[in-house]
């Protein structure tokens, strides 16, 4: 981002090519992203026991990763050009896709809701899942105060 000091007349621009070199490396990752996500539409049904919840959450996390990345790549090259074209299209090619995947997503909630205390307490307990602890409990503390798909 270009700023100007008016104390010391001094230039600050972002060098943004720590983050992507190219526009094609940030495509990359979308895609990566994009894949990632729908891979997680396929648990729909199967968020009932610690292997499919882990590796629903674990998938989660690496398309986390990468969207903090592109977000903010994408965020800051706005930054510096309020117009700048290449990602203004991008953005607006790829929105759609991701708001399709999110609304594909809502089960997620209700299907973690819907298991038995036992089985979320066991999850809690568990070293492998500690990672995803804070979003576990932010989910788990929503049952009974959440309503499901069908209640809606």
């Amino acid at each position: 981002m270009e700023e100007n000091n008016n104390k010391n007349n001094v230039k600050v621009e972002w060098d943004l090519s720590q983050i992507y070199s190219n526009i094609d490396d940030l495509k990359k990752d979308i895609e990566k992203e994009l894949s990632l996500t729908e891979k997680m539409t396929t648990f729909k049904g199967k968020l009932n026991n610690k292997k499919d919840i882990f590796e629903f959450f674990k998938i989660d996390e690496e398309a986390e990763l990468i969207a903090s990345k592109t977000t903010a790549y994408m965020s800051l090259r706005l930054k510096k050009n309020m117009k700048d074209l290449e990602i203004l299209k991008l953005d607006s090619e790829i929105s759609p896709k991701f708001k399709k995947l999110s609304k594909q997503l809502i089960f997620a909630q209700d299907e973690l809701l819907a298991n038995d205390k036992e089985l979320l307490d066991d999850i809690l307990k568990d070293p492998e899942f500690e990672r995803f602890n804070s979003n576990l409990r932010y989910q788990f503390a929503l049952k009974g105060h959440t309503l499901t798909q069908e209640q809606k």
